[in-house]
């Protein structure tokens, strides 16, 4: 994905993820409710994201060592010319 969509995307990620943070408090104490035991439901809505959240690093693919000029690019699956110019971009047949 070009550079605008990719910051785009983040951008647009993280203001998702301050505003249910932001919400977080409000959300624990409407699961919560007002009985003793109420407070069970918390923990495990925690638990729930934190495992959205590890399986979305888990899935993600790491680009560290990729160079900038590749990223965007898928390996051709001929396998004899390695070279970058060979990569076609996401979506082109």
């Amino acid at each position: 994905f070009p550079t605008s969509v990719r910051l785009s995307g983040m951008a647009i990620g993280t203001q998702f993820g301050f505003a249910l943070a932001g919400f977080s408090p409000t959300i624990a104490a409407a699961i919560a409710g007002s009985s003793d035991a109420g407070w069970v439901a918390v923990p495990i809505l925690v638990c729930v994201i934190c495992l959205i959240s590890a399986t979305a690093v888990a899935l993600g693919r790491e680009t560290h060592t990729t160079p900038m000029n590749e990223l965007g690019t898928t390996p051709v699956d001929d396998v004899r010319t390695p070279n970058a110019s060979t990569q076609k971009p996401y979506g082109s047949a």
